[in-house]
């Protein structure tokens, strides 16, 4: 029985191109990845996957470079570039390891390589119903199993995703699924490395290691992210936490609340986020009749609520809700990681008190409000429990509550002031028509976005929809982000590996702009600074003049120090 590693990756990542060779601490992330693989038991090859396209050569030269087998396939095809790489080296089972898999546990992989050996299963998989964060999954396959399951792909998603098709055909072949019980507090927990946050987080963790890389395994991660507070509850998988809020799109129909869900999880939001109501218990029927009638209309059950939240969960998206009645708040609480408070509701301290008490964290939304009035709010949440004096517990979106706003109402100056004022993470709730304001707040270091989502503006009457962003323009907006989030870098001044060259080319160095004799006094008039930056720095100019020459100089020739006295 031989048992391969295949290490499936790409340079045209969409989120992250090139990302299989960014470096790390002077190592691209496929050695790192590679290293661990090395270190599991059990292993007979390991060897990388990659596309016969061009823009992949740079793969094949650090194998190559390496001595790392390799195979070249289908760039979009991967299914089958996973099967043939299989066949070609001749592999009884082959382990998919994606090439965003840095954190890769070898000690995991070790037990589940060691239970491939009996000889007992077609697939062994830690990936269903993602117990295990993304980033250390892992799926070992028999390559006849895999072979014969992969003449019944039918679609570009079965190809592209490779194991699709056996996780929706699951009385096919026999299983073998671990479930996460041993390490603790994952259920937040993003390791794998797809968007340019994901890589910076990586970044940080490496650069907290204190022994070589390999000896650390997925709760030891685990704790690093803890102890340095790296995951914070406000991180998104594309940089800034990104909302998508259905609010009262659905107008009452579940089925289509349903579909905006999917619809939003599709986009690749980090939230879903519904307003839970009951007109009875929110309007005021006698002194609003006309508004308590159209919550009234535009209400769903909490039980219908309950399914939605379940649907997110079940494709590994969060669930956020806005709750704005009490009763709801008990049921709804299990499905929610954090609970958002809506602008009209920041000074209904009864409400904000009954949430608290839930101790899960707040994203509290300003718009109608004063400045004074958010600090007033801010004081009295962290007055019922120290945990929102912390900046992983509150969080604040400046807000205009109007649908739809000018864009000189979105004032997103004000992220900034409540940053500055409060000391708490910022972000931006947006109410605009299109998506300027929000990649404008983006480039002002919102941390949370959040927008109204639809399926389609067109023949809506509903106001929400006119500044609400549809699954195609979620998309582009995720991918404006992170070019965003590239001009931006990391704000560590430094010259780049880039400038390298012109450090000399561009520079100027100080010259004598004649021949000079021994024993000779440079004086101003026989110097000069040019390009290129060779012998002394320019910058040295005014502690050479006056110096003498120990040896004859030549017109333009690069200056020492040891030359002069």
């Amino acid at each position: 029985m031989i048992i391969g590693g295949i290490l499936l990756c790409r340079n045209n990542s969409s989120r992250l191109p090139g990302k299989i060779l960014r470096k790390i601490q002077d190592k691209p992330v496929i050695e790192y990845i590679w290293e661990r693989l090395k270190s599991a038991k059990g292993l007979d090859e390991i060897v990388v996957a990659t596309s016969s396209e061009p823009s992949d050569d740079t793969i094949v030269d650090f194998c190559q470079k390496k001595d790392i087998k390799f195979f070249r396939g289908s760039l979009n095809n991967v299914a089958e570039r996973f099967y043939r790489c299989a066949t070609h080296f001749g592999f009884d089972f082959a382990v998919r390891i994606n090439g965003d898999n840095l954190f890769t546990d070898h000690r995991m992989l070790s037990n589940y390589i060691a239970k491939t050996r009996e000889g007992n299963y077609d697939f062994i998989s830690n990936a269903k119903n993602r117990t295990f964060p993304p980033g250390v999954t892992f799926e070992i396959v028999r390559v006849t199993f895999f072979g014969f399951m992969l003449t019944q792909f039918s679609t570009q998603e079965h190809f592209e995703h490779v194991t699709l098709y056996l996780y929706e055909n699951e009385t096919q072949g026999r299983r073998y699924y671990y479930f996460n019980s041993d390490h603790e507090n994952t259920k937040e927990i993003r390791l794998a490395i797809d968007t340019l946050a994901d890589f910076q987080q990586a970044q940080k963790i490496i650069a907290s290691f204190q022994k070589h890389h390999t000896n650390y395994c997925l709760q030891e991660i685990i704790n690093i992210l803890q102890e340095k507070n790296i995951h914070k509850n406000w991180n998104g998988k594309h940089g800034p936490m990104l909302i998508a809020e259905i609010g009262g799109n659905h107008s009452g129909d579940f089925n289509y609340a349903k579909k905006l869900t999917l619809l939003a999880i599709q986009a690749d939001v980090d939230f879903v986020k519904f307003q839970l109501y009951r007109a009875n218990t929110l309007v005021n029927a006698r002194e609003s009749f006309d508004r308590h009638q159209h919550f009234n209309k535009f209400a769903l059950t909490i039980e219908q609520y309950i399914e939605l939240a379940e649907l997110c969960k079940f494709h590994n998206t969060g669930f956020m809700a806005s709750v704005w009645d009490f009763d709801f708040l008990d049921i709804i609480d299990p499905y929610c990681t954090i609970f958002k408070v809506g602008s009209g509701d920041l000074t209904a301290y009864p409400l904000l008190s009954a949430i608290a008490k839930k101790n899960k964290p707040i994203l509290l939304s300003t718009g109608l409000s004063t400045l004074n009035e958010i600090i007033q709010s801010i004081d009295y949440i962290q007055s019922l429990d120290d945990r929102y004096k912390t900046k992983g517990y509150l969080a604040l979106l400046q807000c205009t509550s109007m649908y739809p706003i000018e864009a000189g109402d979105a004032n997103l100056k004000v992220i900034q002031t409540l940053r500055q004022k409060t000391q708490l993470p910022t972000g931006y709730s947006d109410h605009t028509e299109g998506m300027v304001a929000l990649l404008t707040a983006t480039a002002m270091d919102a941390q949370i976005l959040e927008f109204h989502f639809t399926d389609t503006r067109e023949n809506q009457t509903f106001r929400d929809h006119k500044v609400s962003l549809t699954l195609k323009e979620v998309q582009l907006l995720i991918d404006k982000i992170y070019f965003i989030r590239i001009l931006q870098g990391d704000g560590h001044k430094r010259p780049l590996p880039i400038e390298k060259e012109h450090l000399t080319s561009f520079r100027r160095a100080i010259y004598p702009n004649q021949n000079i004799s021994t024993d000779d006094q440079l004086t101003y008039d026989k110097l000069i600074c040019l390009r290129p930056n060779h012998g002394i720095d320019a910058r040295y100019f005014d502690d050479v003049v006056g110096m003498k020459t120990k040896q004859p100089l030549e017109a333009f020739q690069p200056l020492d120090w040891k030359l002069l006295y």
